[in-house]
């Protein structure tokens, strides 16, 4: 078996939140990402933190009371999120080149 990176996203719920928010062209608001990955707001809130404390994901906080947080991945999240199913694709062939 060759060697690969680590993967980034050790938990699925995290890999989950950056695909959401790579196919979010203008970012993705809290209440509607948590909705549709079908994830409470606390559990949402623990990943969203470590995931923007290793810089792969911004919180712009607009201005004004009522204004959602705008959630974005930033380009270390997208190349992270790119290396990461480079390694999950390179898994998967191995699986299949298996005897």
């Amino acid at each position: 078996m060759s060697s690969n990176p680590p993967l980034t996203f050790r938990h699925p719920d995290r890999y989950r939140i950056a695909c959401a928010l790579a196919r979010a062209d203008d970012g993705a608001a809290f209440g509607p990402l948590g909705r549709a990955l079908d994830l409470g707001n606390n559990e949402l809130a623990h990943h969203l933190r470590l995931l923007q404390r290793a810089g792969l994901i911004e919180r712009d906080h607009p201005p004004g009371r009522m204004r959602p947080t705008i959630l974005t991945l930033t380009s270390s999240g997208r190349a992270a999120l790119a290396q990461h199913g480079a390694v999950l694709a390179r898994l998967a062939a191995e699986a299949d080149m298996a005897p």
